[in-house]
C-alpha cells in the first residue's frame, strides 16, 4: 500500500514540477499530499488495533466453543452408560401427576400444514402423537393451546411440538418473531408445568418433515435413553437449522411471498386450495312455495 501511494504522489511531484506552478501553489499540494499520508498513517493504525481485538474476541470465542465441547463430550459418554429401563423408571416417578394436562381438544385452527405433516409423525410414532388440547389461563379470557403432542405411555414425557409460521396467511401479520415475547411466556408457562418443547420453522416440516421427526427422536433419546424410534431414521440426514426471524424479517418475507413460494413448492398450498374450492356451499332449507 505505502509503495504505491509513494509512486502515486512521486507522479504528481513530477507533473506539478514539470507545469512549473507557484511556489503557494506548490506548498499547498505538500500539505495535501501529507494530509493523505497522514490518513493513511492513522487507517494503517486504526487497521492494526481492529484486527487485534478481533483475534482477542476469536480467541475467547474459540475457548468456551473449546469449553462446550468438553462438557458435551462427557455428557455424551455419562448418558452412554445410562440404563433406559432404570431412567424410564426415574422419569415415571419424577413426572407422576405432574405435568399439566389440557381440559380439553384445542379450537385454534390449524395451519395448512399440520396434517400433512401429523401423518408423517404417526408414520414413525403411532398413536404416541395426537393433535393438540387446550389450556384455560388464570384470570384471562385467552387459552394456550398445542399444534402437536407426543406423549410417552411408559415415563410419562410430554413434548409440545410447535409448528412457527413467519407471517400469518390472511392478515399477513408477523407472527413466531423473536423480538415478541410471546413465544417467550407461553413456554415458560408449559416449561413450569413440566413440558418439553420443541419448536420448528413452518418451512422445516414442509420441506424435510422426516428430519424433523428424526430431531424429534433424538430428543425423545437424550431424555428417556430410548434409542429404539432412531433405528427408523439411520438413512436420514440431520435436520438443517433455519434463523429465527423478526418482525422486520418477517414482514420482508410476507412481501416477497416466501411462506407461499415453499408451501407451493411442496404441493401444501395446492392441496389446500383444492380442498377450499371442492368444499360445496350448504343448500338453505327453505324451499320456495309453490303458487
Amino acid at each position: 500500500m505505502w509503495g504505491i501511494t509513494g509512486s502515486i504522489l512521486g507522479l504528481i511531484m513530477f507533473i506539478l514540477i514539470r507545469a512549473q506552478w507557484s511556489f503557494t501553489s506548490f506548498i499547498l499540494v505538500l500539505f495535501g499530499i501529507a494530509g493523505v499520508i497522514l490518513g493513511l498513517w492513522t487507517l494503517k493504525k486504526w487497521m492494526r488495533q481492529y484486527y487485534r481485538l478481533q483475534e482477542i474476541d476469536y480467541r475467547d470465542k474459540l475457548e468456551r466453543w473449546e469449553k462446550t465441547q468438553r462438557l458435551m463430550q462427557r455428557y455424551r459418554q455419562r448418558k452412554s452408560y445410562v440404563n433406559p429401563k432404570v431412567r424410564a423408571a426415574q422419569l415415571k416417578e419424577l413426572l407422576h401427576d405432574k405435568v399439566l394436562q389440557p381440559t380439553g381438544k384445542s379450537s385454534a385452527q390449524q395451519g395448512v400444514s399440520e396434517k400433512q405433516f401429523f401423518e408423517v409423525l404417526v408414520s414413525y410414532f403411532r398413536n404416541q402423537v395426537s393433535f393438540g388440547g387446550e389450556f384455560p389461563l388464570e384470570g384471562s379470557q385467552f387459552k394456550y393451546s398445542h399444534d402437536i403432542v407426543f406423549i410417552d405411555s411408559t415415563t410419562g414425557l410430554h413434548i409440545d411440538i410447535e409448528i412457527d409460521e413467519p407471517y400469518e396467511g390472511k392478515s399477513k401479520q408477523p407472527h413466531h418473531c423473536i423480538d415478541d415475547d410471546k413465544d417467550k411466556r407461553r413456554n415458560d408457562y408449559f416449561l413450569k408445568n413440566n413440558w418439553v418443547i420443541i419448536r420448528f420453522a413452518e418451512e422445516q416440516i414442509v420441506r424435510h418433515p422426516h428430519q424433523c421427526c428424526k430431531c424429534i427422536a433424538e430428543v425423545i433419546a437424550d431424555i428417556t435413553a430410548n434409542k429404539a424410534y432412531l433405528k427408523a431414521f439411520e438413512d436420514i440426514d440431520d435436520l438443517l437449522p433455519i434463523n429465527c426471524w423478526t418482525s422486520s424479517d418477517a414482514r420482508r418475507m410476507a412481501s416477497w411471498k416466501e411462506r407461499e413460494r415453499y408451501l407451493e413448492e411442496m404441493g401444501v398450498f395446492k392441496q389446500y386450495s383444492q380442498s377450499n374450492r371442492n368444499k360445496k356451499p350448504k343448500r338453505s332449507r327453505n324451499k320456495k312455495k309453490k303458487g
